[in-house]
């Protein structure tokens, strides 16, 4: 079985982007807690401000979604971005965005960071989760 090197790691990757964002993203987003992990998003049918999710338990805390996080890093996906995407009812919500293809051959995964879009910045960083309905 193959492990994930450290930065890897959930908890190391989300203590790397707060890092990475300090300079840009004010701490009342960036250390909003408790943080709450999705992969299957999209941005909201013209607003730049709202997150789309398949189902109302897509939002995950750390603990539950860090072996979903694991898996997705060793599936052979040529990367997979870690995107802190703004603040929701008290909660930084993390996405976790994959191509929708991978790559035959070892695994190589590059993990890439971003912070909240221009237009959650301008929102004081308040994202919408909107889900969808049933059906």
């Amino acid at each position: 079985m193959r492990t994930l090197p450290p930065l890897l790691d959930l908890r190391a990757a989300l203590a790397t982007a707060r890092s990475l964002f300090r300079d840009r993203v004010p701490a009342a987003i960036l250390d909003a807690e408790p943080v709450v992990f999705v992969t299957h998003n999209q941005f909201g049918f013209g607003n730049p401000v709202e997150i789309v999710v398949p189902a109302a338990g897509s939002l995950q805390s750390a603990d539950a979604f860090a072996p979903e996080f694991d898996e997705l890093m060793l599936r052979g996906y040529p990367w997979v971005n870690f995107h802190i995407a703004g603040v929701h009812e008290g909660q930084l919500v993390v996405l976790i965005e994959t191509p929708d293809y991978t790559v035959p051959g070892p695994p190589g995964t590059s993990l890439n960071f971003s912070g909240p879009s221009n237009a959650v910045m301008e929102n004081h960083g308040a994202v919408n989760v909107r889900v969808l309905a049933a059906g």
